[in-house]
């Protein structure tokens, strides 16, 4: 995807932009990819040049056009929970605090399903899953009005607090802000 905002040559953008459809046709996975990599901005700024070859053009409206799809779609809490069901979380855009302030009130359905499968995700064997995990309950108790107060309810610290001694340390800062954002009570004097 760098050979496509790096190329000058009409030629190697021809092949990265037809190579990039082709993985498009793929599934959302290469889509959810190429999101997260900043290729809509790339794209937006390659469709306003003028191209030699028609195809060029076509190709990087269609990547772009499905891209758009799915970036809707992939941001979507229908997409949230499609991955705390899998029962592996990882890294990306729905991790964001920008999703948490879009989506934290959608959270309240089924009784607070997704917070208590998230909760259960802290047990996992994953690393990435547990630091994920933590780091979205935290999130959860920045954003929803009485977040603090549910995962007591849920008893989320204790479980929480048990990980700022685990082996791997990204899954010890993850549960150490975890632990910060459930200690923090006025939101609006912290920075």
């Amino acid at each position: 995807m760098t050979q496509v905002s790096a190329a000058p040559r009409e030629k190697v953008v021809r092949m990265a932009i037809a190579t990039l459809r082709n993985l498009n046709k793929q599934g959302s996975q290469y889509n959810e990819r190429m999101i997260e990599c900043g290729l809509l901005k790339t794209l937006d700024q390659l469709k306003e040049r003028k191209w030699g070859d028609a195809d060029i053009g076509e190709d990087i409206l269609a990547v772009r056009d499905s891209l758009l799809r799915d970036f809707r779609e992939l941001s979507s809490l229908e997409r949230y929970e499609k991955e705390i069901t899998s029962g592996k979380l990882d890294w990306g855009f729905l991790h964001t605090e920008k999703f948490w302030k879009e989506h934290v009130m959608e959270f309240e359905r089924e009784d607070f399903k997704l917070i208590k499968l998230l909760a259960e995700l802290l047990s996992s064997e994953n690393v990435i899953t547990v630091s994920v995990a933590c780091h979205d309950l935290g999130e959860f108790v920045r954003f929803y009005p009485n977040g603090k107060s549910l995962c007591n309810h849920l008893s989320v610290k204790p479980v929480v607090m048990n990980l700022l001694s685990h082996a791997d340390q990204d899954v010890q800062k993850s549960a150490l802000q975890c632990v910060s954002k459930m200690m923090v009570n006025n939101w609006e004097f912290v920075q």
